[in-house]
């Protein structure tokens, strides 16, 4: 009983250090996952505004998902720039102090 309590104790900062790989992973995933949604409505809406003869509000409302598109594709541009999500993790890793 007492091996186990020692190797439990031994791999806890393991075992977090994953978990939080995990998280940064999974928020990462869906940061793309939003982006990718929002290029589609990018060429979904005028697509629509051009076939359906829309009125102003439309455009204004395409204004807008280009804006949200750009404030989520930069965060993600900067990231892969940075060299990917694994440098990253690893640094977040380290300044957590896991």
């Amino acid at each position: 009983m007492m091996d186990a309590n020692i190797l439990i104790s031994l791999l806890t900062p393991e075992i977090n250090k994953k978990c939080y790989e995990l998280k940064l992973l999974k928020k990462e995933k869906k940061m793309n996952r939003i982006f990718i949604v929002l290029c589609i409505g990018m060429l979904v809406i005028p697509t629509m505004l051009v076939i359906f003869n829309c009125s102003l509000l439309p455009l204004l409302i395409t204004a807008g998902i280009v804006s949200l598109s750009l404030l989520l594709l930069v965060p993600v541009m900067m990231n892969q720039s940075k060299g990917g999500q694994h440098d990253q993790v690893r640094r977040n890793i380290v300044e957590v102090g896991l």
